[in-house]
């Protein structure tokens, strides 16, 4: 049997997941029902994407044919939601950031491992083929021994207020996308040191405010191997640029955009003639996470984002912003094992 998956939020962000779960998904997972806060948005989701059942938030949890639970729902309920499904004993695959607070963050994680359930969080875009074929140029030593990074992004001017509140932003909201692809493709981050402003940005109507999030963050990352790797986020200036890349000792790994599955892979502004593995996930398939994740469960195997990993990434994001608010360097407390590459999708499970 296909395992069963509740979505609980119904946002925007769910039609992307339900794009992917009903296609590359569906050899292996079902979406059985949605929930949501707002009765009309999870409606309109079961119309659009044809999910049987629409319950309450409560009787999702509850329902004992449900394994999973999508939490889709905005950042400052990630961590009540995320509680609250694994105290009801599902597997739980969170959007960014897992919490806002790093303490909370560990409960989550220790709740996970204590009740033998998977516990999961977004960005699932370095699954893709493009980060995974990055990874496999850098394993098969295309550039060299790694000796420093660089990752910067430049958003569109003019973002809406709501999205420069605190629980969002540059950092929070795309920072996750760089820290887990450097993650994924160096390894565990020992200490960090930030420095960020809160410049006055305009918003779409043309009013200017003082943002609670940062607009801009630069970061410097020191890895646990020793190699460090340099992070700049700001929303000032178009159009969109996105930056990663690796330095070796003898090339340069020019990555793929991190909020993207595929894109260009580059040695040295070159494409490599290499004969890549068959790695899946393809094109913009949000929602691989979860599939991965099913995966693992029918292999009797941890999925490759983790607890481990997503509590690391997030005390990463969390330790930059404590350390602008500090003035001071923040040495992480969590480690973890770098993901382990992809492998082709298996056939597909028996309805």
């Amino acid at each position: 049997m296909r395992p069963q998956i509740g979505i609980l939020g119904c946002g925007k962000i769910s039609a992307a997941y339900l794009k992917t779960l009903g296609s590359v998904g569906r050899p292996y997972v079902e979406v059985t029902a949605c929930a949501d806060v707002a009765p009309a948005a999870a409606h309109a989701c079961a119309d659009k994407f044809g999910i049987p059942r629409v319950l309450t938030p409560e009787a999702l949890l509850a329902d004992p044919d449900v394994q999973f639970i999508a939490n889709l729902t905005i950042p400052e309920a990630h961590e009540a939601v995320t509680r609250a499904a694994l105290q009801a004993g599902k597997h739980v695959y969170c959007e960014k950031p897992l919490a806002l607070d790093f303490s909370a963050a560990g409960e989550l994680h220790d709740l996970s491992r204590d009740r033998g359930l998977m516990l999961s969080c977004a960005p699932d875009t370095l699954l893709g083929i493009a980060h995974q074929r990055a990874r496999y140029l850098l394993d098969q030593g295309a550039v060299g021994d790694p000796a420093d990074a660089f990752a910067h992004l430049q958003m569109a001017l003019n973002l809406p207020s709501g999205y420069m509140r605190a629980a969002s932003g540059p950092l929070l909201d795309m920072g996750p996308y760089y820290i887990g692809a450097l993650v994924f493709l160096l390894g565990p981050v020992h200490r960090v040191a930030a420095l960020g402003s809160h410049l006055p940005v305009k918003d779409p109507e043309g009013a200017f405010f003082t943002p609670e999030a940062p607009s801009r963050v630069g970061a410097t990352l020191e890895f646990s191997s020793g190699l460090t790797a340099q992070l700049s986020l700001l929303n000032f200036g178009q159009p969109y640029t996105p930056r990663l890349e690796v330095f070796g000792a003898s090339a340069r790994l020019v990555c793929a955009d991190p909020n993207q599955f595929d894109g260009t892979v580059l040695v040295d502004n070159t494409k490599p003639d290499v004969a890549f593995p068959d790695f899946p996930f393809t094109e913009n398939n949000r929602g691989a996470g979860l599939i991965e994740m099913s995966l693992a469960l029918r292999e009797g195997r941890d999925c490759r984002l983790n607890a481990d990993f997503c509590l690391h990434a997030t005390e990463i994001i969390l330790s930059i912003r404590q350390s602008i608010e500090s003035d001071r360097a923040v040495t992480l407390q969590t480690t973890c094992e770098r993901p382990a590459p992809m492998t082709p999708l298996p056939a597909s499970v028996q309805s």
